[in-house]
This record gives structure tokens, sequence and C-alpha cells, in this order.
């Protein structure tokens, strides 16, 4: 099991990224889901935010959130998707920002 390293907040705001645009360059983000829930968006939080960090990503309608794993390097990236994949997140895919 990995260690915490993350402070956990219960405010959805202290992870969202403003756009797309807004990530890190030069990292790499595993999209785990969009939800428009924000029960289903602490949920996750609560369950995967002390061991990964966690950023949310407003869909341009606004009326949903993207729900990233990252920053991660290049190193982090293919394990931790492995990891999301098994945890249930069929549908996960990785973002390279450039």
């Amino acid at each position: 099991e990995l260690p915490d390293l993350y402070p956990v907040s219960s405010n959805i705001q202290d992870y969202v990224t403003p756009s797309l645009s807004a990530l890190e360059r030069g990292k790499c983000y595993v999209q785990i889901a969009t939800y428009g829930n924000e029960a289903s968006i602490k949920s996750l939080i609560s369950t995967y935010g002390a061991k990964y960090p966690m950023t949310i990503v407003p869909t341009a309608s606004g009326r949903s959130y993207q729900i990233l794993v990252g920053p991660l390097s290049l190193d982090e990236y293919g394990s931790t998707f492995e990891r999301f994949k098994a945890y249930g997140f069929t549908d996960a895919f990785v973002r390279k920002v450039k």
C-alpha cells in the first residue's frame, strides 16, 4: 500500500485548475473520470487524494469536471495509469502536457 503523501481537503476548489491549458507543462496526467456530481468528486478525493496528486478541471460546459491524477513525471504515469485501470477506471487515459 502507498503511503499518504498529500493533504486531503474536503473543498474541491482546492483541487481545481481553471482549464486544460493551465495544466503543468512537461507533466502527465491520468484522466480517470468526468463527474458532474460534487458528492462523487469528494468521494474520489477522499479515496485517492492522500495517495495521489489530484487535479480537477471544469469541462467547457461548466456542468461537470474532469478528474485527473497528476501532475506526474514521465516515470510515474505508466504505473499510475495501470493502477487506476486495475481500480476499475477502465476508461482512464493519459494526457501528456507539452
